[in-house]
């Protein structure tokens, strides 16, 4: 076992390419903020914890993409930072 930390940035990949992420560090802009640092297998549970299921056909990447990306339609950036520092933050060491 190599133990090796790899940090790749994609903006915006294809479903198979984000089906291969182990963890998702995922922020959003003006200020970076983190929303969401967990692992990719439990982000549709915590989007839909948090009243924003994901569309089953839907790319994954992109609708969370869409969902906090300020002043795109919809999106609630101020409301998943204030999640993640509810809910996610105090589990990190």
């Amino acid at each position: 076992m190599w133990r090796q930390t790899i940090f790749v940035v994609i903006h915006q990949p294809r479903v198979e390419v984000a089906r291969l992420f182990d963890r998702l560090l995922l922020l959003t802009a003006r200020p970076g903020r983190i929303v969401y640092d967990g692992h990719m297998v439990d982000a549709a549970t915590y989007w839909t914890s948090l009243g924003y299921p994901m569309p089953a056909q839907a790319n994954p990447t992109d609708y969370l993409l869409d969902v906090i990306t300020p002043d795109a339609p919809g999106a609630q950036p101020d409301f998943f930072a204030a999640e993640f520092k509810r809910l996610l933050l105090p589990n990190i060491v």
